[in-house]
């Protein structure tokens, strides 16, 4: 999951690069595309409205860096689907 959030991260530093204001990352970004994978990469996604200090990075790591790369370049990033 490290590497999935690594690769989506420099993603979104590449678009913001490019000068995207809304960035969409593909569904399943943070995973392999597998039945078989969501139960080992599946994570707690945090309730609608909770500010990004307030976000687990251990139990949310994807909606953490999701959230977190979003609030430092002032952009929106919609993150597809997190198992």
């Amino acid at each position: 999951k490290e590497t999935n959030l690594l690769t989506a991260k420099n993603a979104v530093n590449e678009c913001v690069n490019g000068g995207a204001d809304i960035i969409v990352l593909p569904e399943i970004f943070n995973s392999p595309y597998s039945n078989d994978s969501f139960p080992i990469y599946c994570e707690l996604v945090p309730k609608i409205g909770t500010i990004s200090t307030d976000i687990d990075s251990i139990k949310s790591p994807s909606t953490y860096m999701l959230s977190n790369a979003a609030k430092s370049h002032s952009k929106y990033i919609i993150g597809g689907s997190i198992p």
